[in-house]
């Protein structure tokens, strides 16, 4: 799955005018310190290095560098896949790259007591966010032990209930939307429902919508 969503990810990227110059995959039978060492070229920076110090027989002093063709990184991974990546970033000198996200990095409910998650980047859907819906409230009140493990059903059924009454307006006006609970509404030509999620960064442990 994680390797079709790079490979889906990385069409679009490329088809807007970007470029991914580096990848790696990481899992069980893999280190991530290694992959993510491999993927920002600091691996080879230390090999360089080494192999220096064996040519020339002489103990210098060398600080590894990673590849400088990079403006940001994105993480394809869970809440634990992210807190063990991002510190590895910082460990391999891409401290100051922006670092972004899938919604599959933020648990609702949980909140990163580490802090190894600060300023990741991530979209997701409005309802993990809102405090004030009264349908989320009745949720949290009659099921709380999985109002958070089925948010997102949830909001894909309201969100549904919402639409129906609204499709033909959506589709007879150019640039319409409905604000839903799974995101910014809207129905292209083609008659396909495509919605904007809600942009969040995590800061102090917690995740924040930022716009």
């Amino acid at each position: 799955r994680a390797i079709r969503l790079s490979q889906s990810f990385e069409e679009d990227f490329e088809s807007m005018g970007g470029h991914v110059v580096s990848k790696a995959y990481f899992g069980a039978d893999r280190s991530l310190a290694q992959t993510v060492a491999t993927m920002l070229s600091t691996a080879d920076s230390k090999q360089r290095s080494r192999k220096l110090m064996r040519v020339t027989g002489l103990a210098l002093e060398t600080r590894p560098e990673r590849r400088n063709d990079l403006d940001a990184i994105l993480v394809l991974g869970n809440h634990e896949d992210g807190k063990q990546i991002k510190p590895l970033l910082a460990f391999n000198f891409a401290q100051d790259l922006p670092v972004f996200a899938s919604s599959s990095i933020h648990t609702p409910g949980r909140v990163d007591a580490n802090n190894d998650l600060s300023r990741v980047q991530f979209p997701d859907i409005p309802w993990v966010f809102t405090q004030s819906n009264p349908l989320k409230a009745q949720i949290e009140t009659t099921r709380p032990a999985l109002s958070d493990r089925y948010a997102r059903f949830y909001a894909l059924g309201a969100d549904a209930y919402l639409l129906a009454p609204r499709l033909p307006i959506l589709r007879e006006i150019p640039n319409s939307f409905a604000q839903g609970l799974t995101g910014k509404l809207n129905v292209n030509p083609d008659g396909v429902v495509e919605r904007a999620l809600q942009w969040a960064m995590y800061r102090r442990g917690k995740a924040i919508t930022i716009n």
